[in-house]
Parts: structure tokens; sequence; C-alpha cells
């Protein structure tokens, strides 16, 4: 965009607004290229008085692959409406943004346009079809539409195929792959991907196996995405010995290579060959330290799990739900509760919404580590938080001290979250006085501020509202 603007600002000095050529193009790359702006795109197309349909089918492809798909089906109301037909470049985008909005209904209304306007014998739009029925679920219709395609291409076959494979029709994906090899298509690097991948979810390695066979006889050049399906697909079935003549024979290994050798050999117990191989990773990303920390923690070093993870910490990386999950399990055993307190500090300051399995490991390391009171304020009132249930979460508080559990930092803190999350600031109204010395103490819930006036009153900010306690 850094040059777009200077060529569009000349563009305007020179008088060349009216030239529909210049502006398509222009609106094109900003729509589609990623080095574009899709909302500098849309601001150029309102300008244009008579937009025509290369501008419109630039937007829709723009929009069907941004954060708001529904503009793009939008866009194509629009499109319509102005009587401007659509072409066989405006509906696969348009079905694209069907299936990221989850808009069924919508896209059966294309679909009945696309048959009126003559286009439902166009091989793009078809395969398009099949993606869109897929992705809302409905694979009877995807497979009607597959098989009404008179001259399928590559990309049919391999839409189709990927269906199954994620829906787990492994039978009718094999079936269509010898079928689609019976007809003269030769695969690619995708089909593979895709047989491979719904193999490794199911308990029969012998079409796996069959197909592997097949590429080495074929001398198929397969590349590393396809190698490291092969290597997952023999792992996640526990045959580690070909797992590892796939893995030696690998030319270019990545990340994904060294991990999934790495978690074959720790999930079979095999702890040594595992760390082994992590010393010998050259590249490290999360998923590498993650499984590493967890070899550590299997065979019971627990103490050198720790060590990793404050390692990990001081790299550039930043630990994931996974990495502070098998983290608070060491604290758990290590009985190190100062740690696993660090830990829910940096819970409560980077991550909004934990998943329920981190707040599991937080009960459980504050359970073990005696601090039953602590286990039951993450549990409830941390649970109450999540769901924005804030009324909820007050009233839960005020029953635990009138039964006479001492609330602590962890009480409050899962309070005040809750209170903040559901915009309710009369729940921090009722904690008392004499509680605002713990809370300030807790300072990872740093959108809430309070203040001490001269004489003695809080007043506590939270969310830009303001309110004397």
């Amino acid at each position: 965009m850094r040059h777009i603007l200077p060529l569009h600002a000349q563009i305007i000095l020179h008088g060349l607004t009216h030239e529909t050529l210049t502006l398509g193009k222009l609106i094109s790359f900003c729509a589609v290229s990623s080095c574009g702006d899709l909302r500098y795109a849309h601001q150029v197309f309102d300008e244009i008085s008579e937009p025509n349909r290369y501008m419109y089918n630039s937007l829709i492809r723009g929009y069907s692959t941004s954060n708001d798909p529904a503009r793009a089906f939008c866009i194509y109301r629009s499109m319509t409406s102005c009587g401007i037909c659509p072409n066989e470049f405006t509906f696969p985008f348009v079905f694209k943004a069907c299936v990221s909005k989850s808009a069924y209904l919508e896209g059966v209304s294309v679909h009945v346009q696309v048959i009126k306007l003559g286009f439902g014998c166009q091989v793009v739009v078809q395969n398009a079809l099949v993606g869109f029925y897929f992705g809302c679920g409905s694979i009877g219709c995807a497979r009607k539409v597959f098989n009404e395609i008179a001259d399928r291409t590559l990309v049919s076959w391999n839409s189709m195929i990927s269906a199954y494979s994620k829906t787990g029709g492994y039978e009718d994906a094999f079936l269509l792959f010898w079928e689609m090899r019976g007809l003269g298509v030769e695969p690619d690097d995708f089909t593979f991907v895709s047989l491979l991948s719904v193999r490794s979810q199911k308990c029969d390695v012998k079409l796996g196996s069959l197909l592997h066979s097949y590429i080495q006889v074929t001398g198929i050049k397969v590349d590393t995405y396809v190698q490291n399906a092969l290597l997952d697909m023999y792992a996640s079935f526990g045959h580690l010995h070909t797992a590892q003549a796939v893995f030696d024979r690998m030319t270019e290994k990545n990340v994904v290579s060294w991990t999934s050798m790495v978690t074959a050999y720790a999930k079979s117990g095999l702890i040594e060959p595992a760390k082994k191989l992590i010393d010998q990773t050259p590249l490290k990303n999360v998923v590498c330290w993650n499984s590493r920390i967890a070899c550590y923690i299997q065979e019971g070093c627990f103490k050198e799990a720790m060590d990793l993870f404050r390692d990990m910490c001081n790299s550039t990386l930043v630990p994931d739900e996974i990495t502070l999950v098998s983290v608070l399990s060491a604290c758990c055993q290590l009985d190190d509760m100062d740690m696993g307190k660090n830990i829910h500090d940096y819970i409560s300051s980077n991550i909004m919404t934990p998943s329920i399995s981190l707040c599991n490991a937080l009960i459980d390391m504050y359970a073990k580590c005696g601090s039953v009171e602590s286990a039951l304020g993450v549990f409830m009132i941390g649970a109450l938080a999540l769901h924005r249930c804030g009324s909820k979460a007050v009233e839960l508080f005020e029953n635990l001290e009138a039964g006479r559990v001492c609330p602590d930092q962890i009480t409050f803190t899962g309070l005040l979250s809750a209170c903040c999350h559901s915009g309710l600031v009369d729940g921090i109204h009722s904690t008392s006085r004499a509680h605002f010395r713990i809370l300030a103490k807790f300072s990872a819930l740093l959108w809430i501020s309070w203040t001490l006036v001269e004489n003695g009153t809080v007043i506590v900010k939270a969310a830009g509202i303001s309110r004397e306690l």
C-alpha cells in the first residue's frame, strides 16, 4: 500500500477516475493482494458511480476470505440488484463466503441462481458447490453435485476425497481414489495428505500401508507434507520402526517431522529416544517444547521439567495452555504452590477465557498443594467468571463468607474477573473495605484500579465506570 497510495493520487490528479480498467486493477489489488487493504478497496469502490462486474468480483473475493465473509454475500446481492449478471468467477467466492458464515439457505438460493443462469455445468462452479455443501455438513448433496460433474478435474476429485476424509468416511475416500486412478487421473500431494489423514483417525493401518506402497512402487515424488502424514499415520498406530524409517529417509525435515517422532516415542513410554531426538531438533516451536516438558514429566523428572519451562519463558516463545497444564502438573508433584501461584498470575494476565482443562489443572494444583479454599475459589467463582455470570459469582462469594470459608487472593481474582466480564460494578461494591489491601497486592487484573481518597472513601474504576464504595 505504500506505493499504491501515491499511485492512486496520480490517478486523481490526472483526471483518470473514470478509467474503469485502471480503477478495477486498483480495487483488485487492494482487495485480493496480501499487501493490500480491503477497506481502502471498498472506499474506492463506493466512489465509483457505475462499478462493473470485475470490481464487484474483486470485492466479493476479498471479503470471502476476510473476517467478515457476510459482506461478500451483501455485495453479491447488491451486484444482482443493480442488474449486473454474475459469472463463473463470482460464484466460487460467494459459496466460500456462505460456508464461512454458515449461511446454508443463502448458499442454496445462490445454487438455484446458478442453475437459472446456466452456470450449473461449469466445473469451477461445481467444484465450489461441492466445497459449499461439504462445509455446511451436507455430504449427500456434495456427492450428488460431484456425480453430476461431467468433466471432473483433479480439484473435483480432491474436494470429494477431502470431504470424506474429514468426516471419517475412509472407505468412500479410498474407493474414490481407486476410481480416480482407474480413469487415469494422477493424484497429487493434496490427495495423499487427505487419504493419510483419514487413516490416522481409524484403527486400521492396512489401507494406509497400501497407499504408502503405491507411492513407493510408482515412484511418485511427494513433498514434506505427505511424508509427515505418513510418519504421523505410522506413529499414531504405534508402528515406531516404520515411522522411524520414514523419518530417516526424509531429505527435508521440518518442526512437524521432529515433533511427530518425539511425541510417538513419548506416548510409547520410550523416554530416552524421545529426549535424544529433542536434543537433536534444529528448530524448536511451542509444540516441540511441550513434547520435551511432557517427556520429563512422564519420566518423573519434575524439576527438570520446571527448568525447561523457565528456559522456554526466557526464549522468544510464549507458552500455550498445553504448556501451562503440564507445568501445573509438575507443581503438584513438587508441592510447589508458589510456582503454581505465579502461573495462575500469568494466566489471569494473559488468558481472558482459560479452557476447562486449564481450570481443572489449577484446581488440582491448589487442592494437592493443600490450599482447599483456593481450589474452591477457582472451581466455583472461576467457572462463573468464564460464563460471565457476575451476579451468581457475587452470590457465591457471599455464601462462602457466610459459611466462614476465608477468601484469599485467588477468590478475589475470580470475583473481580466475573464482575468485569459482566460489566458488574455492584459486585465489587459488596466486598468489604478490609479486603482491599489483599486486592491491591493482586495487580494481575490491570483493567481495574482503585484509589484511596483522603476521607477513606474507596473509588473503584472499572471499564470507565466510577463508583464509591
